[in-house]
């Protein structure tokens, strides 16, 4: 697998310990100085981001990355989208969306947590007036409205994900 890093292929199978065999939905990162004498590998922390909106995604996307350069960030259209890409992704955050066709994003969580009940899930919406804060709450979810701000957004992720 080439390094997302310094792109030179490191042979990383080979050397990998058995739990990274299955590297796939992880970037791989070289974080060494001088790659020669020592090869230092980490996994990136995954974010999955499941909004209907592209021009959302693609904000919260740019925010995330711009604060948080190592993470790795994947993307859903929808709650049935964000169900199968968290399954197979493993991320160590997942912002979802309420409203979202197929699945919204309070009965995707409510899946999500039931299946992976230690990763985190905010759900980030504009609708502030469907009591989301007990619906959230409900579910074992964090909430936190479009309205107030991407700055909210951001302090509840380094909160979760310290930066590097």
């Amino acid at each position: 697998m080439v390094c997302f890093n310094c792109n030179i292929q490191h042979g990383l199978q080979a050397a990998a310990s058995p739990g990274l065999r299955n590297f796939l939905p992880y970037r791989i990162i070289c974080i060494a100085s001088n790659i020669e004498k020592s090869l230092t590998y980490f996994v990136a922390k995954t974010v999955l981001i499941a909004d209907d909106s592209a021009s959302m995604r693609l904000s919260v996307r740019l925010l995330l990355e711009g604060r948080h350069p190592e993470l790795c960030v994947r993307e859903a259209v929808d709650g049935v989208d964000a169900i199968q890409k968290a399954k197979v992704a493993q991320p160590d955050l997942i912002l979802l969306d309420l409203a979202m066709p197929r699945l919204n994003g309070a009965e995707a969580a409510t899946i999500l947590k039931n299946d992976m009940p230690e990763t985190p899930v905010i759900l980030f919406t504009m609708y502030t007036d469907l009591h989301a804060d007990s619906l959230c709450e409900a579910i074992g979810v964090d909430f936190i409205s479009k309205v107030d701000g991407v700055s909210k957004l951001l302090e509840r992720v380094d909160a979760l994900l310290p930066p590097n």
